[in-house]
């Protein structure tokens, strides 16, 4: 009678609107799999519920295929049912069902989704012992997920799935290949994959979106340049960038921070320091607006070529509302402390900055007294 009225429900307003949990428990075990299907036809979430009392009642073993596909459908693109996907998968195979490919394909493209790089490994096993291939859909987020790793197997297994692709990369997954290679230093490869990107960009433009092309050039510039950085090739950089110049191919860097502070990076490891001043009047002539980065870079720079630096302090403290005794403030302070080694920048922070511990490294350049006792305040140590 119960499981009558429950199904008299679902199939008059399409969802089980009251469902109270303690009904439910009424249920035969035999009567929730006949609820189940129900629950299907109307694509109630509610079934994976379901679901869970028919493993109470140790019923599992009586689900057939198309149980398992509507429940793990059901699963499809959220991230708290990763779990319950995976404990389907399993039951699946303990009920002697193989997933199909394509359930395979969207296992494996929930979990690089959510960065589940571990169970995203697993899976492609699985798939490799069945013959199933991911489809490029899932190479490419394998190489999403893998990217993301520091693990150098992982960065090796990116390179390794791009070598033997037969798809075509998307940008992102040219970016992704480029941050690779930043973090195993290979030169080589990056260069290649760099050159090779650059030659795609007309088909990677084929919508022909507006700006797509322009800010696509400048994203794969700006990964390439932490590559050079890494491997310390620094006139490439910069002969990089004067050919971007000169082609006209920078526009609307107003929101373009990051690209930035990879030039002042690369000013300060290569002390081409004569390309400093231009590089400011560049990013002012692109309305691209400081952040506290780029003040602690030219901080940095300054100091090392014997300017004074308080113009920048004050000006970063004003312009972007720097507050004593926030972190923010502390670490900005922390930063120009450890680049000029003034003491007077020491004890203003020491005075201002309340309760935010300062870092063990500046702690201990300030206890082996690395910190000039000497220099005057607004004047950098010679």
């Amino acid at each position: 009678m119960l499981l009558r009225l429950l199904k008299r429900q679902l199939h008059k307003e399409h969802k089980l609107v009251q469902f109270d949990m303690n009904q439910l428990k009424k249920l035969s075990g035999h009567d929730k799999l006949l609820l189940l299907k129900d629950l299907y036809e109307t694509k109630d979430d509610k079934a994976l519920l379901v679901y869970d009392k028919i493993v109470e009642n140790g019923l599992a073993n009586r689900l057939v295929y198309r149980d398992f596909h509507c429940l793990i459908h059901q699963c499809l693109g959220k991230r708290e049912q990763l779990e319950k996907m995976g404990e389907l998968f399993y039951q699946m195979q303990e009920n002697k069902f193989l997933p199909t490919k394509e359930l395979l394909q969207s296992w494996l493209l929930m979990n690089c989704k959510f960065n589940q790089k571990k169970q995203a490994l697993i899976i492609l096993q699985e798939m490799q012992s069945q013959k199933v291939d991911p489809g490029p859909e899932g190479w490419i987020g394998l190489i999403k997920v893998l990217s993301k790793s520091n693990a150098r197997p992982d960065l090796e297994q990116c390179l390794l799935i791009y070598q033997n692709r037969t798809w075509k990369p998307t940008k992102q997954v040219y970016l992704n290949l480029l941050s690779v290679c930043t973090k195993l230093g290979d030169l080589k490869q990056g260069e290649d994959i760099y050159a090779r990107a650059m030659d795609d960009l007309p088909r990677l433009n084929m919508r022909q979106r507006p700006g797509f092309l322009e800010s696509t050039r400048i994203d794969l510039l700006q990964q390439y340049l932490g590559l050079l950085i890494e491997t310390k090739q620094f006139d490439k950089g910069f002969q990089e960038i004067q050919l971007f110049r000169t082609l006209k191919r920078f526009k609307n860097m107003d929101k373009r921070q990051s690209f930035f502070h990879l030039v002042f990076k690369m000013i300060l490891q290569s002390q081409q320091w004569d390309l400093y001043d231009k590089t400011v009047e560049w990013m002012k002539q692109s309305n691209c607006e400081p952040d506290v980065m780029h003040y602690i870079r030219w901080v940095q720079i300054e100091s090392r070529v014997k300017r004074s630096v308080d113009h920048l302090i004050d000006s970063c403290v004003l312009r972007l509302n720097l507050t004593p005794g926030t972190i923010e403030y502390v670490n900005f302070y922390e930063s120009c402390i450890l680049a000029t080694g003034r003491r007077d920048l020491y004890e203003h922070l020491e005075r201002t900055r309340g309760t935010i511990p300062l870092k063990s490294l500046l702690s201990q350049i300030a206890n082996v007294h690395a910190i000039s006792a000497t220099a005057e305040p607004g004047k950098t140590e010679e």
